[in-house]
Parts: C-alpha cells; sequence; structure tokens
C-alpha cells in the first residue's frame, strides 16, 4: 500500500513584508514606516482553506491584496503553484491573474453600477479570451445557476439585487475563470446573519466542487468556524498563532488568541461558560510598534522578557505554532 500523498502545495509564502512610506517635510523626506505586514509566512495546499483572523486594523487585507500583488510587497517571497510572483511585472502577472481572484467584502462596491451583472460576470471570461458569442452567454448563465441566481437576472442591475445576491454575483465572477486560489476579504460581514449561512455554505460547496483553495480573511471567529481547516492569529503584522480550526478552539495557547475567542457569543450560554477576557487599551500605531512582544502593551500576563525580546513563532509536534514567551511544551 502506498503511502497517502500530502495534496500539491498551492500558495507558499515567507517572510512577506508591506510597508508604506511616512513623508514629512517640505522635501517629503521618508520619516518612518508604517508596518502593515511585518513577516508573515505560510503555505496553503489544493482544497483548504485558511483563514487570517484578527481585530481590524492588524493587516489582514493587507496582506490579501499583497499576496494577490494588487499591492506590490517591500520583500518577501510569493509563491503559486511554484511560480514566483514576488517581483514579477504586469506582463508577466496578467496570464497569472487566471489562477487566483478576490471576493471583496462591499459587492455593491466591487460591481460597476452602469454594467449588469451578467456583462460583470462575463467581463473575465472576455478579458482573458476564454468564451465569446453564445459560448459566452452560456457560460454565464451556468455561472449563475451555479450561485443559485436565474439566468434571467442577467440583464438587472446591482442596485436591483439584495446584498446577498449581489455577493452571489461576486462569487460567480471570482469562479468565472477556474482559478486555483481565491482570497476572501471580509466575504460576508457586511450581510445579515442568515445570509451568511447561506453563502458560506455556497463557497464550501464550490470549493469541493472545483478544488479550490481558499485564504479567507475575517475578523469573526464564529463564520471562520463553519468554514476553516486552519486558523491564522494575526496581531499588528505579524502571526500570533497558527493551527488547525480544532487546536485553535479547544487549545488555544496565546493569550491574544484566548481574549478573540472570549468575545465570541455563544449560541448558549447555560450549556457551557466562557470567561471574558477583556484587553486593556488599544491596539498600538503599525508605525511605532511595541519592542518585544507587540502584544505586551495590552496583555495581562507580560512579563520583564516580553517587553523586550521579539518571541520567535515556535512549532509544535503537530504543527501548531505560537509565537510566546510564556508558552511551553504545547
Amino acid at each position: 500500500m502506498t503511502a497517502h500523498q500530502p495534496e500539491p502545495l498551492r500558495l507558499h509564502v515567507r517572510d512577506l513584508k508591506k510597508h508604506y512610506p511616512i513623508r514629512t517635510g517640505v522635501f517629503s523626506r521618508v520619516t518612518n514606516h508604517v508596518r502593515a505586514v511585518d513577516g508573515i509566512s505560510f503555505d496553503l495546499r489544493a482544497g483548504e482553506t485558511l483563514a487570517i483572523v484578527g481585530e481590524s486594523g492588524c493587516g489582514k487585507s493587507t496582506a490579501g491584496q499583497t499576496i494577490l500583488r494588487l499591492l506590490r510587497p517591500t520583500s518577501g517571497l510569493i509563491e503559486l503553484s511554484g511560480e514566483d510572483i514576488s517581483d514579477c511585472g504586469e506582463r508577466t502577472l496578467r496570464p497569472l491573474r487566471q489562477k487566483m481572484q478576490m471576493i471583496f467584502q462591499d459587492p455593491y462596491a466591487s460591481l460597476n453600477p452602469r454594467k449588469t451583472i451578467g456583462a460583470a460576470v462575463a467581463e473575465p471570461l472576455t478579458t482573458h479570451r476564454i468564451a465569446s458569442g453564445s459560448e459566452l452567454t452560456d457560460r454565464v448563465e451556468q455561472l449563475f445557476e451555479k450561485v443559485g441566481l436565474r439566468p434571467e437576472q442577467m440583464s438587472g442591475y446591482p442596485h436591483q439585487f439584495s446584498g446577498g445576491q449581489r455577493q452571489r454575483v461576486a462569487i460567480a465572477r471570482a469562479i468565472a475563470v477556474q482559478p486555483s486560489l481565491v482570497i476572501c476579504d471580509e466575504p460576508v460581514s457586511a450581510l445579515d446573519i442568515s445570509i451568511q449561512a447561506q453563502i458560506i455554505n455556497l463557497m464550501m460547496d464550490i470549493q469541493a466542487d472545483i478544488d479550490l483553495s481558499l485564504l479567507f480573511i475575517s475578523h469573526d471567529l464564529a463564520v471562520v468556524e463553519l468554514i476553516a481547516d486552519r486558523i491564522a492569529v494575526m496581531y499588528l503584522g505579524v502571526f500570533a498563532e497558527v493551527g488547525t480550526k480544532e487546536e485553535i478552539f479547544r487549545n488555544p495557547q496565546h493569550p491574544y488568541t484566548k481574549a478573540l475567542l472570549s468575545a465570541v457569543p455563544l449560541p448558549d450560554p447555560k450549556l457551557r461558560s466562557r470567561e471574558k477576557i477583556v484587553l486593556a487599551g488599544d491596539v498600538p500605531s503599525p508605525s511605532n510598534p511595541p519592542s518585544g512582544c507587540r502584544f505586551h502593551t495590552r496583555c495581562p500576563l507580560a512579563k520583564d522578557k516580553c517587553r523586550n525580546i521579539v518571541p520567535p513563532l515556535r512549532t509544535g509536534k503537530t504543527g501548531h505554532a505560537v509565537a510566546c514567551h510564556l508558552v511551553e511544551g504545547f
């Protein structure tokens, strides 16, 4: 019997950084940098969903846009299916756009109000010269049916549809070119909670059908629990903890992860209790991150070592990784 072979590597990211220069004075000299993403590394395999979670301003959306090369990285490595896209020009990048797509937080803002939704879904197919004429119409109709919309709705405009319907259009557009990677940037946070579950289930069904890898960016751990295989907890531009969904929810190690989980509402508080952890202060500025552990200014357990020495992201035997001086033998 042959050993089980792991799924092929879809995305390989190493020490990715995205810094924005701060210019001051008459001559606009660079005096500092906003360290939005400050050295993250991870792998994503075929058919897998990795969720990046954290508070607003932690850098997760910037990370997604940089990986997709909507933003040019300051430094680091991005490999898509073995091909280095870290620093390639637009001419090289253009044909690779077919392999990677994005679903944005606000479906209305991401759709052209002057175009019908049928034209919006057809656009990537024509841009990449995949289909035209009657074949194009057939492909768009099939995509509409796949995401739970009726083909006769193709002539409608974005303002005529609900938020959930518009997000279905955005999903149809993202999968139209059959990508291998889709980055989802808070794709359900603008939707009613009853619609969120429908969209999450739709994305999971599509992922199973077309062997899609998802990078799911969210601040909502309750949503992440439904869809993620692995979770990376991000704080101030770096990863605090990375593990499987089960490890993060059942055996969180980093104090920041525990604080995030304590804020997740319980379906029935009578069945189980959870200690509420209230963090002191605000998230520090990414232009002037704290020395040592970046979380130490808000951590109730911080020691002198935490204030002075940057904790490495140490990986345990199961692959569970934690960046905390106070965690040992996990």
